[in-house]
């Protein structure tokens, strides 16, 4: 999977997921995963033009909880 940005769509939707969401991803579908979304607020339905546009990782829950925090770790593959 690469990088999507909003001048260089790389995902899999007809959509420019990091456009739409205003963030770049390695999204594959715009509403499984948005680590670089908005904090949304806690327990508050963003409504449907902002779904999926907080920082999401589905099936954690779904795309309307923000989560407040995320933390990435990355190791070698070794």
């Amino acid at each position: 999977m690469k990088f999507t940005t909003y001048d260089n769509d790389n995902d899999e939707s007809s959509l420019n997921c990091a456009a739409k969401l205003t963030g770049a991803w390695w999204y594959k579908n715009c509403y499984d995963s948005n680590l670089n979304g908005a904090y949304l607020g806690s327990g508050t339905y963003p409504g449907q033009y902002l779904l999926g546009s907080g920082v999401i990782w589905y099936p954690f829950n779904d795309a309307i909880f923000s989560l407040k925090t995320v933390q990435m770790m990355v190791r070698p593959k070794w």
